[in-house]
């Protein structure tokens, strides 16, 4: 499993999270994609149907992103701190 190393501050303006939503981290996204459906694709504990996952510190919410590109059958809420980083990918939503 692709281990996640948290970040110890949210960005403070819109420029931090602009600069950080264009730097390319489409591999290690995408490659975390890809594993968290095929954990979950494989897990017995999760019921048939929809999924519903809940992301917390989602930043430009590129990951969230990656996974219903490949799930159609994923909800997926991501929420953050800074309003700023949520408000650029309003659009996917």
């Amino acid at each position: 499993m692709l281990s996640r190393v948290l970040e110890p501050e949210v960005m403070d303006t819109a420029e931090e999270a602009l600069d950080y939503d264009t730097m390319d981290h489409s591999f290690v996204n995408g490659l975390f994609a890809d594993q968290f459906v095929e954990l979950l694709s494989g897990s017995s504990f999760l019921p048939r149907g929809r999924w519903r996952v809940l992301d917390v510190g989602t930043g430009t919410a590129q990951i969230p992103i990656e996974i219903v590109r490949r799930r159609s059958d994923v909800d997926i809420v991501a929420i953050d701190l800074d309003r700023k980083s949520t408000r650029l990918n309003s659009s996917h939503s």
